[in-house]
């Protein structure tokens, strides 16, 4: 099985054939008019090419709080969020808004505070929905970050039974490693599951049955199978598969040379990025090698650094950086100057490592996995 992104096997349960829209066109930039003229223009705004919807929302320093008073207390931060959700929540994807669930709230050392909300269709959760709120030292709302599944119209009732979930789930991955494998199914949960999501790319919503399969060991599938027709949606290696890739030295030769095969340049393993700039960008440029990058974090000296490499990975090796740490974060100039202007996360991994962490987590998908691990 090729490696591809860090997940788990589910069955995905779809009522009825969820379109694979993205967020309502007409409710999406209704709110996003709101909220430029409320901010008047002083935001900047990612978009998720999966959904079309806004996944980074950062407000300027003249337009930090939207009008309203600083938020004292948590509660009043809550309310802020909330307000926020109300006015601005579809420009997020977040359609309605009463589903987002408060889980938890954070503080850094910059003094700023940021709340994380987990998204819900009715009481199943939403996988990979969760939207943060940021507010600056003050006490005033700065950005609101994340995923938000847009348009759910699956219902929330299984048709199919998690047992027969299960028999599917591991039928489909004894097909793919063999009935020697000594598979066996493990923890199964049910979710509402946008396909394509991890891949950038829209599809079909479906109410979803994650089932875990693995042999204990080196195998740990996560496989979505519809709930209604028995179908496997989606199945997806939590235990990367073993590569073996080498670069070589052409040594600008018209053939090649006496080296190859046998003195490869690079190989699995080794240490990356070389001293070469020109084997980096070649091992860099290679699909294959950025298929298997689940998420890419960019260390910067300064917001200059940071604003090239950003540029260096959009545009010549078509990678968007989940965030950007390094000395470029080390205080809350760089920060800000780096979010208003690259809309990457900015997040310093000594003086805010759990904050890098958990974003870390939430772009790859697995806080609504842990989350419900915990609660275990």
């Amino acid at each position: 099985m090729n490696a591809r992104h860090v997940c788990s096997v589910l069955l995905a349960c779809s009522l009825l054939a969820a379109p694979a829209a993205r967020a309502d066109s007409g409710q999406r930039d209704a709110a996003l008019k709101r909220l430029k003229d409320d901010a008047k223009g002083a935001v900047s705004i990612s978009t998720s090419k999966a959904t079309g919807a806004a996944k980074m929302i950062r407000l300027a320093p003249a337009a930090v709080g939207l009008g309203k008073a600083a938020a004292a207390t948590e509660a009043d931060m809550k309310a802020r969020s909330a307000e926020f959700f109300r006015d601005y929540g579809a420009a997020m994807g977040a359609s309605d808004p009463a589903g987002l669930r408060h889980a938890k709230t954070d503080s850094d050392d910059f003094g700023e505070t940021h709340l994380t909300y987990r998204q819900f269709h009715g009481d199943v959760p939403v996988y990979a929905g969760i939207v943060k709120t940021h507010f600056g030292s003050g006490g005033k709302l700065k950005a609101v970050t994340g995923t938000a599944i847009p348009d759910i119209a699956v219902s929330t009732t299984p048709t199919v039974s998690q047992v027969r979930a299960a028999e599917v789930a591991l039928a489909s991955a004894a097909a793919e490693h063999g009935p020697a494998a000594g598979l066996g199914v493990g923890a199964t949960s049910l979710w509402v599951y946008r396909e394509g999501l991890a891949q950038g790319v829209a599809g079909p919503t479906h109410l979803a049955w994650q089932v875990e399969v693995t042999d204990g060991a080196g195998i740990r599938d996560l496989v979505f199978v519809s709930a209604l027709t028995g179908k496997v949606i989606d199945r997806i290696a939590a235990v990367q598969d073993n590569l073996y890739r080498r670069a070589y030295d052409g040594l600008s030769l018209p053939n090649p040379p006496p080296s190859y095969p046998a003195e490869p340049f690079w190989v699995e393993s080794d240490h990356f990025p070389t001293p070469s700039v020109e084997a980096n960008n070649m091992i860099l440029a290679s699909k294959d090698i950025r298929d298997t990058l689940s998420a890419v974090i960019l260390s910067a000296n300064d917001p200059v650094a940071a604003w090239g490499g950003v540029k260096l990975l959009r545009e010549r090796f078509e990678i968007e950086p989940c965030a950007v740490t390094g000395p470029a974060t080390d205080n809350a100039v760089g920060v800000n100057i780096i979010e208003e202007q690259m809309g990457v996360r900015a997040l310093n991994a000594i003086t805010s490592g759990a904050a890098l962490g958990d974003h870390i987590i939430d772009s790859l998908g697995l806080g609504a996995q842990l989350s419900r691990a915990a609660s275990e």
